[in-house]
C-alpha cells in the first residue's frame, strides 16, 4: 500500500508542471484537510473553499456560501439550479 500526504502530492504536482514549462502554478482545493505550508512548494497561490471551518488558514478562502443558498432557495422554490452552473 502506498500512503501520500496530500502536501506531497500538491508538491509534486507543481514540480511537474514547472518542468513542463509552466511559469506559475497555482492550485484550488475543496476541503483544506491538509497539514503543512506550501510556502517552498512551487505552488503560487492556493484557493479553498469553505465547506468545512479553516482556523488560522494562510491560504486564499473563498465562500460558498451564496451559492449554497441560491441553491437552496430554488429548491425550496421547485426551481432548477441548473443556472448556477452558468456562472462560471
Amino acid at each position: 500500500m502506498i500512503c501520500a500526504q496530500p502536501e506531497e502530492l500538491y508538491k509534486k504536482a507543481a514540480v511537474v508542471c514547472k518542468r513542463a514549462g509552466a511559469s506559475a502554478v497555482f492550485a484550488a482545493v475543496t476541503h483544506g484537510l491538509f497539514i503543512g505550508n506550501f510556502e517552498n512548494s512551487g505552488i503560487e497561490k492556493m484557493i479553498m473553499i469553505n465547506t468545512i471551518p479553516t482556523p488560522n488558514c494562510s491560504q486564499e478562502v473563498v465562500s460558498v456560501a451564496p451559492l449554497f443558498a441560491e441553491a437552496i432557495r430554488s429548491i425550496v422554490n421547485a426551481k432548477s439550479i441548473s443556472s448556477l452552473f452558468t456562472r462560471f
